[in-house]
């Protein structure tokens, strides 16, 4: 007698297989979104520190930190040309500017205030953070002063 060869998979197999992508699944999505999140954070740090690198060789410049009452004018003087090395302070990403704003990693525009009120002798500058509301650099906002 002659045993059937069978072809595919049985129920049981297919089933095991969704099991076990379903257990990784779950492991994963939380994981990267995680990798996500602190990646925004890290990008928001960065861009804190170059914005006030800029505004540090905009004062070195002009004898003082560009005007705070309108949050453009950071963006407007960090994308100047430096009258020393005739170049911009920053060269920014397209998709990085809004509204001749830079705006972070979730779509809000830094703040930026001088004198700051935490660097008394330079300037605040801050992200409003994941939730997008400005707690003044406190609670989840990423900022200048407490790294």
């Amino acid at each position: 007698m002659t045993g059937r060869i069978q072809n595919g998979f049985t129920l049981v197999e297919l089933l095991s297989i969704v099991l076990i992508m379903a257990i990784l699944m779950g492991i994963t999505i939380p994981v990267m979104r995680s990798a996500y999140s602190r990646a925004k954070v890290a990008k928001a740090k960065s861009d804190i520190a170059k914005l006030e690198t800029a505004a540090e060789q905009y004062k070195n410049d002009y004898g003082s930190y560009p005007d705070s009452s309108d949050s453009k004018n950071l963006f407007r003087a960090a994308s100047s040309i430096s009258p020393v090395t005739k170049k911009p302070y920053i060269i920014f990403k397209s998709k990085d500017i809004k509204n001749e704003q830079l705006i972070d990693s979730w779509g809000t525009p830094y703040a930026y205030t001088t004198p700051g009120t935490q660097n008394t002798n330079s300037v605040d500058i801050y992200s409003f953070g994941p939730n997008k509301a400005d707690d003044a650099g406190t609670g989840d906002d990423i900022n200048n002063w407490s790294r």
